[in-house]
């Protein structure tokens, strides 16, 4: 079967997001159960809200034909919860609230392209139903693809020889404890039902909305399901919707209201004979004021500091969602169809749209928020019920290149909040941004991976705009950045003698620090040393430029000289050597505890801790990746980092990993395989304890290697390596659309996402409107997203398309590989270009708008 479906075994861990950026989101599991309502600005994971779900029932004349939860079967364990609850976990068998005590279909089918999914149902039931679920996506149209909704289609299809009436009741919970309010509304053609709260108007950020809404015709609206005791809820409630006709209504006085109230909407239809009808659904929500819930109260609060969420600025609540959902459904669902249809029909494997694509569902869940303004924040990921690791950490999301090229906007506002608030007087930047936006920064050290990738960031983020004065607003941040490697007041001493290389204490994402020369951190040194200089070209700085130009060549020679042992690049430290910590503790400049002894130094083994040393590393090379994707140059011999890529694949790649030492957090395990952090080759030295998580097989870094094995030539490894991965979220073992780290939803895999622009070979500079385009197969079809627009690029032996889906694109200089002479039309209209090889420069600059091709013709 399809990596892209699902049945049997493999949809049991299945949990598919629909909501939008920074919007929260409710979960669709394998069997078309509601799971992790994370609606309510925070992480929520493994909850139901009682018994919400879809049902649906055939009748004629009268006659009840068949009436089914929308419901798969449900997958074992049927032990329980593993849980204490007396009488509803453990030993009492599955929770009542799965609803797998109702009669549901024997099987389902799902076919999952992320952000749209389709479940095929199969029993017994008059015709066949299937339910179509998405949220909008569309690439650099982060309005509509950060709304607080999912859309729904349930089609049915009437196989017999009669006419059928079919019925879809989607019941909803009122999750709300304080005065619970269920009322329905009809408006401009739509019924709504919602769930919503009377209480908290002291504490706002406790306040919400939860609807559901159709544009069907024929609607009836159960508000209350019964009061009873025991089972009664749910059994009055099968029975009223079983009965033929429209549900019951029912109401109860505010006095008798209580916790996880449910309520239904209906929506009935008429199916004509072999014939299909479908039925439209909005599930949205509103939940307008963040809480802080982390950290310290400030002085004088109730509660933790408050903001509104970005789309409580667009909307005035659920209502007011759902009615520009309907308005707009048909542009919606063609824009996110032509996203999928676009990706889904490159021709690059489908390991690599697989992983590029599903790691796009970050994007949808509770790691990400969109503050007032708009613009972006993100978690590292998600806990069970919390936030982990907070302030769009430098490090981690340095490795994701979804946002910048799908919403570059978002991501040029990650490094505004970051140049702003991340920022302090010297240069340095805590590399964690806190919230409410204005409140000091971090007082712990900068991280030398974050910092110097916050440059790298900022020079790609230019090349993406074109816009020189968004540089021209960041330039004095980035150029303090750079100089803190130099200062005085940086009392880890990164390079105070301009050497090019970082010789001092370095902190990095694998959450200790390493002492001395390596080529990983050094690498981001390099880069940035390189973006720096062109930066500083484009702002007339050409001292600077010069200065970093000169400390760069300085840097690159020597790594070239010192750090290379043959077959990969290393750390060089004597882990014996004491006196490399105590230069720290007795550095009056450094105003961190002085507590490196006392942190690294081990008296039993009489070592420093947590180096890398002469292992190999799995991010040795990382910083030249980033340069290649950023249009930098090389920062480090090509034919090394060749050999090096080509080291860690023989060393560092385990299969299987069960036979491999891990004592830290399994990500792989058993007959699984992986890319292992770092390993150590026969007649290299290990330290007795080693940097941390070193043998551990993270997604993120996993992906950043495989993508740039690919980019050096080695694509049949780099494809092994991304395969190995994804076999990992096949559904039966781990969530497709959930890759983990340090916890659920976890940023640095979107590191993914930089397969589609390897694949194309894509190289851009929007300042001078130039792209080019060096495909890895002569006959290449997929997706690209770049500046402000977004479309598909097909090349053949004698055609190249360069099509605008979204948004528009504006392109002066065009170089494609492997062309001859050719003829140029735009939307059918001649285009007048001069040709030098494979560089195409047109006579004025084109402005391509969304539905347009330019197409390449072999003369």
């Amino acid at each position: 079967m399809s990596r892209f479906k699902f049945s049997k075994e493999h949809l049991k861990e299945v949990r598919f997001p629909l909501g939008g950026i920074g919007a929260g989101n409710v979960s669709v599991d394998g069997a078309g159960r509601f799971v992790d309502w994370e609606i309510g600005n925070r992480p929520n994971k493994l909850t139901r809200n009682a018994y919400s779900h879809i049902a649906v029932k055939a009748e004629r004349d009268g006659a009840l034909l068949g009436a089914r939860a929308l419901n798969g079967p449900l997958q074992p364990t049927f032990i329980g919860d593993e849980c204490d609850i007396a009488h509803n976990g453990y030993g009492s068998g599955p929770a009542r609230h799965t609803l797998a005590g109702v009669p549901h279909f024997t099987d389902v089918v799902m076919e999952a392209k992320f952000p749209v999914a389709k479940w095929n149902f199969d029993g017994k039931f008059p015709g066949k139903v299937s339910m179509k679920a998405f949220s909008p996506f569309e690439p650099i149209n982060d309005y509509d693809s950060s709304l607080p909704m999912g859309m729904f289609e349930v089609e049915f299809e009437n196989t017999d020889d009669l006419p059928i009436d079919y019925t879809v009741a989607f019941s909803i919970a009122n999750p709300f404890p304080e005065k619970p309010i269920n009322s329905a509304k009809k408006h401009d053609g739509l019924t709504s039902f919602m769930c919503s709260t009377g209480g908290y108007e002291k504490e706002l950020h406790k306040a919400g909305e939860i609807c559901v809404t159709t544009d069907c015709e024929d609607t009836s609206v159960q508000e209350f399901w019964f009061h009873g005791d025991w089972f009664d809820t749910v059994s009055v409630f099968w029975s009223d919707f079983k009965a033929c006709g429209h549900i019951k209504p029912r109401s109860y006085p505010d006095d008798q209201r209580k916790t996880d109230e449910a309520g239904t909407l209906c929506a009935h239809v008429k199916c004509a004979a072999h014939s299909t009808v479908k039925v439209k659904f909005v599930l949205s929500w509103y939940f307008p004021i963040f809480e802080k819930y982390w950290g310290a109260k400030r002085e004088g609060q109730t509660v933790n500091d408050t903001w509104k969420n970005w789309y409580a600025t667009q909307f005035d609540g659920s209502l007011a969602v759902a009615d520009y959902t309907f308005k707009n459904w048909n542009r919606l669902q063609t824009a996110t169809d032509l996203f999928v249809d676009t990706v889904f029909n490159s021709t690059m494997p489908e390991e690599m749209i697989d992983a590029a694509v599903s790691t796009l569902a970050v994007l949808k869940s509770p790691t990400c928020i969109r503050l007032t303004d708009g613009s972006f924040y993100g978690w590292e990921g998600c806990n069970g019920n919390h936030g982990s690791c907070e302030g769009s950490c430098q490090h981690v999301w340095n490795y994701q290149y979804a946002l910048p090229f799908l919403f570059p906007k978002l991501e040029r506002s990650m490094r505004e909040l970051d140049f702003k608030y991340n920022f302090r007087q010297d240069g340095g930047m805590s590399f964690r941004v806190q919230l409410p936006v204005g409140t000091p920064p971090n007082t712990f050290r900068s991280c030398a991976d974050g910092q110097f990738g916050a440059v790298i960031k900022a020079y790609r983020e230019w090349k993406i705009c074109g816009d020189d004065g968004w540089l021209s607003s960041m330039w004095p941040y980035v150029k303090k950045a750079i100089e803190y490697a130099w200062s005085e007041t940086n009392g880890d001493m990164w390079d105070h003698d301009k050497t090019g290389v970082l010789h001092g204490r370095q902190h990095h994402t694998l959450d200790m620090e390493l002492f001395g020369p390596n080529s990983w951190l050094t690498g981001f040194y390099l880069a940035a040393l390189d973006a720096g200089a062109r930066m500083a070209d484009a702002m007339g700085d050409s001292e600077f430029a010069e200065m970093c130009r000169e400390i760069f060549e300085k840097g690159k020679k020597w790594v070239d000289e010192n750090l290379w042992n043959g077959e990969y690049f290393f750390h060089k430290i004597d882990v014996y050597d004491k006196s490399i910590l105590a230069v720290y503790d007795e550095n009056p400049k450094d105003t961190m505890p002085k507590d490196a002894v006392k942190v690294y130094w081990n008296d039993e083994l009489g070592q420093i801790k947590y180096q890398v040393g002469e292992g190999l590393s799995i991010d040795a090379m990382v910083g030249q990746w980033h340069a290649d994707m950023c249009g930098l140059g090389d920062i480090f011999d090509p034919q090394k980092v060749e050999t090096s890529l080509k080291s860690l694949m023989k060393y560092n790649f385990a299969d299987p990993i069960g036979d491999w030492f891990n004592p830290c957090r399994m990500f792989s395990l058993q007959d699984e395989s992986g890319l292992v952090i770092c390993t150590y080759p026969e007649g290299r030295q290990k330290p007795r304890i080693p940097v941390p998580y070193g043998e551990e097989t993270m997604h993120g870094f996993e992906y950043a290697a495989a993508s740039h094995m690919i980019l050096r030539g080695m694509t049949d490894d780099g494809l092994k390596c991304i395969k190995s991965v994804r076999d990992r979220y096949d559904g039966h073992r781990r969530n497709p659309f959930n890759e983990l780290e340090c916890g659920s939803n976890y940023a640095r895999s979107m590191a993914a996402w930089s397969f589609v622009n390897v694949w194309l070979g894509l190289e851009y500079d929007m300042t001078k409107r130039y792209v080019k385009f060096n495909p890895i197969k002569a006959d290449t079809s997929s997706i690209w997203s770049l500046s402000t627009g977004w479309g598909g690029f097909a090349q053949s032996k004698n055609k190249t398309v360069f099509s605008v889906h979204g948004g528009d694109f504006r392109l002066k200089t065009l170089e494609l590989s492997d062309i001859g002479a050719v003829t140029a039309t735009l939307d059918g209209e001649e285009v007048r270009f001069t040709q030098e090889g494979y560089v195409l420069r047109f006579e004025a600059e084109l402005c391509i708008k969304a539905g347009q091709s330019l197409v390449l013709t072999l003369k």
